[in-house]
């Protein structure tokens, strides 16, 4: 379900900065590529989901 909200937000979005209506809409081809959550990283090292949804209190926004 959470892909489906991503791709017609995404499409919608397009949609959006080409000024396209409803009406006017054309086919907008969405890829998402899984990447396993092992592969993450950020600023040269390895990066959780946990440590995303949990930053340390210090931490400085980017």
């Amino acid at each position: 379900m959470a892909k489906k909200k991503l791709i017609s937000g995404f499409t919608g979005a397009i949609a959006k900065t080409l000024g396209l209506k409803q009406a006017d809409l054309v086919p907008v081809y969405i890829v998402l590529r899984d990447v396993p959550t092992i592969d993450w990283g950020v600023f040269g090292e390895t990066i959780t989901l946990d440590d995303l949804r949990n930053p340390a209190a210090d931490a400085a926004p980017i």
